[in-house]
């Protein structure tokens, strides 16, 4: 994943608030996009470290690293940590993308469905930068009229 989608060639590009907003996307929205789902569903981690990546939050690898700690931490006494961790890296990726939300909020939804989160964050990535990643890990790029694709 990192070495396809990240790395490229071309490089997955950074976005931000400077780019024009799209629909934002609901919690549950990512249901409708099976290959998000599919990669959410396994690869968890990988996607969340994408999202942080994409939007400077934090550089892939650290991100990965921090995500994977973070999602095993929901499943032991240490819960709460798990939460606190995603909310305030996902709470950064949503005032990059220009979209900032309560806190509560936040905390909220990565405690009712953090794979659904993680998800609707990557699709208003991939929008916002013009990729439509598939499994198993291929991007295409809409580049003005035209897509290109890699993978």
């Amino acid at each position: 994943y990192q070495q396809n989608v990240i790395e490229g060639p071309p490089p997955f590009p950074m976005v931000g608030s400077s780019i024009p907003r799209r629909q934002r996307l609901g919690l549950c929205d990512c249901w409708n996009y099976p290959h998000t789902c599919l990669h959410v569903a396994f690869c968890l981690p990988v996607v969340a470290a994408k999202n942080y990546h994409a939007t400077r939050v934090s550089s892939f690898w650290p991100g990965c690293i921090l995500a994977s700690l973070g999602t095993y931490c929901m499943f032991s006494p240490l819960y709460c940590f798990g939460v606190i961790i995603y909310a305030m890296f996902m709470g950064r990726v949503q005032d990059e993308l220009g979209l900032p939300r309560p806190c509560w909020l936040t905390c909220a939804a990565t405690v009712l469905c953090l794979p659904c989160e993680v998800g609707r964050q990557s699709l208003e990535i991939d929008q916002e930068a013009g990729a439509v990643i598939r499994c198993c890990c291929t991007v295409k790029y809409s580049v003005v009229g035209r897509v290109e694709g890699k993978g």
